[in-house]
């Protein structure tokens, strides 16, 4: 039902060519993108490196974003978080505007970590849903 997600402080299992036109989001201030596999030890691509949830937002907004791996605090307290983007993606899920997003968790926020996984599981029931509806 969901799409398994990975853990990337233990490992980052993704596909390491992304198709054309489709984009692989890394969304952290602080942590560098990982550029190898530490389970398969290939080569990771990633579209964009991001800083901030606006930063990510927009590209959310493209509908070309397939996956994103999500940091929860972002800089200041006052900042907007990577819980913030997960709720977007939930909202433009709901109202059937962005395409499915496969996620993965590497923040060392326990708490973001789990609201940023329950959001984005909350957008998976509105994609599955979707997909159920238009097959029958």
């Amino acid at each position: 039902m969901f799409p398994e997600k990975t853990d990337l402080d233990v490992n980052l299992i993704v596909n390491p060519e992304p198709e054309s036109g489709k984009m692989r989001v890394w969304l952290d201030d602080i942590r560098e993108a990982p550029r190898v596999d530490h389970l398969t030890m290939e080569d990771l691509t990633w579209d964009h490196v991001v800083t901030t949830a606006q930063e990510a937002i927009a590209l959310v907004e493209t509908g070309k974003v397939t996956f994103i791996s999500f940091d929860h605090d972002l800089g200041a307290p006052e900042a907007a978080t990577g819980y913030d983007v997960a709720k977007y993606i939930e909202a433009q899920a709901a109202a059937g505007k962005i395409p499915p997003i496969e996620y993965a968790l590497h923040s060392g926020n326990i708490v973001g970590r789990g609201n940023i996984d329950a959001a984005m599981k909350s957008a998976w029931r509105f994609w599955d849903g979707k997909a159920k509806e238009s097959h029958g």
